[in-house]
């Protein structure tokens, strides 16, 4: 196990030099590598988890970043972050039903607080990574967390900053990282892995705080009342590993506000229909009819929203809860979804925009689905 752990530290550091080598080569100021190790235990979410904890998680990666300066309005609005992305590795700590996992995310680093010799720093990121073990009914059966090798992977870390030269900057705080398919492939009940998190940062050409660019003066939005409205469509395989997959079709419209240019508020209603929830209620009589059937696979949310602009960016976290007492199958009362939204030109003479957004829908922390969709906001 010593020799197969070795191994994959080798590919794994040499793979993520040779990713970030030709950023070495072209060298620009701001560019920074932070090398960061974690330390933690997969939280048994729920009961249904059959296999056993092992005592400890780690972890350890790359991130290769880039620090604006205010060259762009938004930088200059949402405090100047941190663009990167990372590659990381993470041991589960049992190699037999867990195995190893390798992650490449896209992230954003948020400035809490930015001070010369310290700082508070927040980064969210999100993508895809690839679990050498999965689900098999008859060599890995306990592993009912996850049921395929490709998943997505979302990342939180909070963490403090100390200033040790001009180019390194150590950082410790802690992390929390999400592995799921989003039901495309059952079962999918997720590992969720809180986390001790350390990381030396090394900038080869500072960007100092004196040189960011300091030209916005008005930052509040020319309209602050909005409506935003979406489409999205999601594919869950049903309860059992092996089954078929079925639709989810879902919609919202709701109020906005823009808190400024680069931050909005939603309030509104959301409306989800469940094909395999449908199918279930006919087959073993939960409904008598099919349009009592129908009512128990649609379900109707209330839902708050907060929506922070990057650029064409949106990133979106909504909170909500259902409402009504003929639907089936719900788990929990209480939802969330994080949500990435690609925003494309406004029309013209107009703030209104046409968006595609991802979403990734849970309960507490157990996924849901990933949903793709189209929306508009309209202003």
């Amino acid at each position: 196990m010593i020799l197969r752990t070795c191994r994959l530290t080798g590919l794994f550091v040499w793979f993520s030099w040779l990713i970030l080598l030709p950023a070495v080569w072209g060298q620009r100021p701001g560019y920074s590598w932070d090398f960061g190790m974690e330390n933690g235990r997969i939280f048994k979410h729920t009961p249904k988890i059959l296999f056993q904890i092992p005592d400890h998680t780690f972890g350890f990666g790359l991130n290769f970043q880039q620090q604006t300066y205010g060259k762009q309005e938004w930088e200059q609005l949402q405090g100047y972050p941190l663009m990167g992305f990372g590659l990381q590795y993470f041991n589960f700590g049992d190699p037999e039903v867990l195995g190893h996992a390798i992650a490449f995310f896209p992230n954003l680093t948020l400035k809490i607080v930015d001070r010369p010799k310290w700082m508070i720093h927040f980064r969210i990121g999100s993508g895809l990574a690839w679990l050498n073990r999965s689900y098999d009914r008859l060599t890995n059966p306990t592993n009912n967390s996850i049921g395929s090798r490709f998943n997505n992977t979302t990342n939180f870390r909070l963490v403090v900053g100390v200033s040790l030269s001009r180019h390194l900057t150590a950082f410790a705080g802690g992390s929390f990282t999400h592995f799921s398919n989003g039901a495309i492939q059952m079962p999918n009940l997720g590992i969720n892995v809180p986390a001790i998190s350390a990381s030396l940062r090394y900038t080869p050409q500072p960007i100092f705080r004196e040189d960011f660019l300091r030209s916005v003066e008005n930052r509040k939005p020319p309209r602050r009342f909005g409506v935003q409205a979406y489409f999205a469509m999601a594919y869950k395989e049903t309860s059992f590993p092996g089954a078929a997959k079925w639709p989810v079709y879902s919609g919202s419209a709701a109020g906005l506000y823009r808190i400024s240019k680069v931050q909005n508020l939603l309030l509104g209603v959301e409306c989800e229909y469940h094909q395999s929830v449908f199918l279930f209620a006919r087959h073993t009589f939960a409904a008598h009819t099919q349009e009592e059937a129908r009512k128990g696979a649609t379900r109707w949310m209330v839902f708050l929203a907060n929506e922070w602009r990057f650029r064409n960016t949106g990133f979106l976290i909504q909170a909500g809860f259902y409402v009504g007492n003929k639907t089936i199958l719900v788990p929990y009362p209480i939802y969330n979804k994080l949500g990435l939204r690609y925003y494309f030109p406004p029309f013209p003479k107009s703030e209104s925009q046409i968006f595609a957004s991802i979403y990734l829908k849970s309960h507490i922390i157990t996924a849901d689905y990933i949903s793709i969709g189209i929306g508009a906001r309209i202003q």
